[in-house]
């Protein structure tokens, strides 16, 4: 009996011992992720760079300019003198879509009916006739009068002064002058060829009376004038073919 008492202590006691052992704790292996960062020349770490975003800034005319630039608007009508005393000279005339240009050579044909000595242009049908006006029989036979030919509207059409305005984003005033006894603004741009460009104004109608287009080497690269100028008086008869032509 004293023996299996003993026993019984014996596994009560080891019981005991067992349950007071500290059991061994484990941990699970973690990565840390750290964000690159970069060293500068000093040693420093710093932050990376990053590149700034900047808009360019927008330039703004002048109210005089602006409203300088807005006055051909109201023309109606133009009859004018281009490159007035050179080789390329005509006169034109110039009402809505309309255009009626003298032609800039004598043309001369096998044929006298095509002569023609006049151009009338028609921008909204993007058409183009040749008539001949000339009282010389040698030029326009009397029995070709009532004829006009149809002509490449893309070699015939022209720049006028109301096209170069459409270049025009921005534009500074440089000086003032004056251009067949009309006083004018000059005013300074650079075109869409990345010229620059300078236009005489007329200060009462806003109308180009000079045009002067500059090279890199700021050496005059073209010039065009148009002068000798009359506003607002053309009829529609002034730039349309004469009633009964007929268009071979």
């Amino acid at each position: 009996m004293a023996k299996k008492g003993l026993i019984l202590t014996l596994f009560v006691l080891a019981l005991f011992l067992f349950s007071c052992a500290a059991p061994e704790s484990t941990t699970e292996d973690s990565t840390v992720v750290v964000e690159p960062t970069t060293t500068s020349d000093s040693g420093r770490i710093t932050a990376p760079e990053t590149t700034p975003t900047t808009t360019a800034p927008t330039q703004a005319m002048t109210k005089e300019v602006k409203e300088l630039l807005e006055k051909h608007k109201t023309i109606t009508s133009v009859n004018y003198n281009e490159d007035s005393g050179t080789y390329d000279a005509r006169e034109v005339w110039i009402k809505g879509s309309l255009i009626k240009k003298t032609a800039r050579l004598p043309r001369t044909y096998d044929n006298p009916a095509e002569n023609y000595d006049t151009v009338y242009i028609d921008r909204s049908q993007q058409k183009a006739y040749g008539y001949c006006t000339s009282l010389d029989v040698a030029k326009c036979p009397a029995e070709y009068r009532g004829f006009a030919y149809e002509l490449s509207y893309s070699e015939h059409n022209i720049l006028t002064p109301f096209d170069i305005y459409k270049d025009v984003d921005y534009a500074e005033k440089t000086g003032t002058s004056t251009v067949d006894n009309r006083k004018s603004t000059i005013i300074q741009y650079t075109n869409k060829d990345g010229n620059k460009e300078k236009l005489f104004i007329d200060n009462y109608f806003g109308f180009i009376l000079k045009q002067e287009i500059y090279d890199s080497n700021d050496e005059i690269l073209e010039k065009h004038t148009f002068t000798q100028v009359a506003f607002d008086n053309l009829k529609d008869q002034d730039v349309n073919l004469p009633e009964g032509v007929e268009i071979q």
